[in-house]
């Protein structure tokens, strides 16, 4: 067992420290919040609109998602994301 741990050292402890450091950013919080787009959904079969032809017009709902204190991780994935908010916190 000792002769197989040596041989495969490096396949147990370059993985074992790219899984440390993302857990690490992961879990570190920061001082941003993130505001991200999350669905559009059409709502003219749920609501009726009282003298108003949505036939040729696009009625939708849209929401968002706000995340408060990400992870040293969640806020590079918000910088790859062009819709994504950036604030400081206060």
């Amino acid at each position: 067992m000792n002769k197989l741990f040596k041989k495969f050292r490096l396949l147990v402890i370059i993985p074992s420290i790219i899984s440390l450091i993302f857990i690490t950013l992961s879990i570190v919080p920061t001082n941003y919040d993130i505001c991200v787009p999350a669905t559009v959904d059409d709502i003219r079969e749920i609501y009726s609109f009282d003298g108003i032809d949505t036939s040729n017009v696009n009625v939708s709902s849209v929401s968002v998602c706000s995340y408060y204190n990400v992870s040293i991780l969640n806020y590079f994935q918000a910088l790859l994301n062009p819709y994504a908010t950036i604030d400081e916190h206060n």
